[in-house]
């Protein structure tokens, strides 16, 4: 499951809602926009823009890091380990 905006350290509803009016509505894409437009945003200068970008950045890659990996194996993998056992 990806995070939600919302859980991006510093940012509470109202902050959300002025980052979703100007279009960002997903912790992606504030972790891959630049200072420059992220500080055009209502109440956001060059300082809170790059430290809601890192912190959006940390936040997607450790949601990353945590997903479960997938299994690989397939059910005729499995029935072909279990025939080849007996």
């Amino acid at each position: 499951m990806n995070p939600a905006i919302s859980d991006v350290r510093g940012l509470g509803p109202a902050t959300v809602k002025v980052l979703a009016e100007a279009g960002f509505r997903t912790v992606a894409s504030l972790a891959n926009t630049s200072i420059e437009k992220l500080s055009a945003t209502p109440d956001f200068g060059e300082a809170r823009a790059a430290s809601t970008i890192k912190a959006a950045a940390e936040l997607l890659a450790a949601s990353r890091k945590a997903k479960p990996a997938r299994k690989t194996t397939t059910k005729a993998a499995e029935k072909k380990g279990k025939k080849q056992e007996e």
